[in-house]
């Protein structure tokens, strides 16, 4: 009982610090400082538990790693800290894709192989593709095992994260060979050996987190999250965890995004993602990359499109890889870890911030 109570808990705090999308907390002076101060020890405990940064087992466990990637090095699981890592490794490392020349008239010019082209509609489908990818992974998100419909879906986005890499110059992905190696022992808040201290400890960080939260400083959602976690502080033994629609199964719906009826929202089938995105994943223009330099392009609003860097269009291809991996037909999870806010943050922060450049 005492357990099951400790992972309510994780997960009711966890999706409250999810659900305020920005992590104001850290930065933003103008919280009241206790509530700022309060905040971030709920982050730091939350993240600390059961914590995974390397590991020397081959296979992977979801709730903390990635399941399509594996270190060119030894190949081991990367974790979700890795693999932000990693995206952070190489775009703040990158040289950028613009260049000055004076031939054939002095401008900026794309330089070949360090940019790709994406149409506009195709990238609107795998930013969505991503937006699916940080809400599977946000945290304290209770496990599933994803149903039969989904396989057209996942193969979409397989293919589809391919041409990605195609255009940027890097090797396609063969098949879905990582997620078959998925730890059948995943991990477990009471895998944890002082668990109860941590639950005891939990218990207090979050207590005070919620008491006096004032409505201005937070998103509406995080105000009924917050009472969520009052309930389990209170001793509720079921789970808290809430979809955006009634009637929502993440082993058959999306969890990102949803459909009104009138003024009801109502879950998307795997199926009926698959035909939306297919629209723009499969017609018209796929990505392509610069074999010779060319002059910086005039937005065409008869051809819009969007440039990204080589480092950015990789980066996409890998999130929508693991989104693809994740949608797999019979692919389980436990509860995703505190981490899996970073890598949701830092896609919203990197992947669809303003660094695309409008071209025809």
């Amino acid at each position: 009982m005492v357990a099951t109570q400790f992972e309510n808990l994780y997960s009711a705090a966890a999706r409250m610090l999810w659900l305020q999308d920005y992590p104001s907390w850290r930065v933003d002076n103008s919280w009241p400082t206790e509530l700022r101060l309060s905040w971030q020890n709920l982050e730091n405990i939350l993240a600390s538990i059961g914590s995974a940064d390397s590991t020397e087992s081959t296979e992977i466990d979801p709730s903390r790693y990635f399941i399509s990637l594996r270190a060119q090095i030894g190949g081991q699981p990367i974790s979700h800290r890795g693999i932000v890592r990693l995206w952070q490794s190489r775009i703040y490392n990158g040289s950028g894709f613009l260049v000055g020349r004076d031939t054939p008239i002095p401008n900026n010019y794309i330089t070949p192989g360090e940019a790709v082209l994406i149409p506009e509609g195709w990238h609107l489908a795998a930013m969505a593709a991503l937006n699916e990818l940080q809400s599977r992974l946000a945290p304290g998100r209770p496990g599933a095992t994803i149903d039969q419909s989904s396989e057209d879906l996942s193969n979409l986005l397989h293919n589809s994260a391919n041409l990605i890499r195609t255009a940027a110059g890097a090797p396609s992905m063969e098949g879905h060979e990582m997620s078959d190696t998925i730890s059948q022992q995943m991990f477990s808040l009471q895998d944890i050996p002082d668990w109860e201290a941590r639950y005891d400890e939990l218990r207090k960080v979050a207590g005070k987190a919620i008491s006096a939260i004032p409505s201005d400083y937070l998103q509406p959602d995080v105000l009924s999250a917050a009472a969520d976690v009052s309930k389990v502080l209170g001793g509720r033994q079921e789970s808290v965890w809430t979809e955006r629609a009634d009637g929502l199964n993440p082993a058959v719906h999306m969890v990102s995004t949803t459909h009104f009826t009138g003024a009801n929202r109502v879950p998307i089938s795997f199926s009926k993602a698959y035909e939306e995105w297919g629209t723009y994943l499969t017609q018209g223009k796929s990505p392509t990359g610069f074999s010779e330099y060319e002059p910086t392009l005039e937005w065409d609003p008869e051809n819009p499109a969007v440039i990204v860097s080589k480092d950015r269009a990789l980066m996409i291809a890998e999130a929508m890889g693991e989104t693809s991996a994740r949608l797999r037909p019979g692919i389980t999870t436990s509860m995703i870890h505190f981490d899996g806010f970073l890598v949701g943050r830092f896609m919203q922060e990197e992947v669809r911030s303003g660094s695309f450049l409008a071209a025809s």
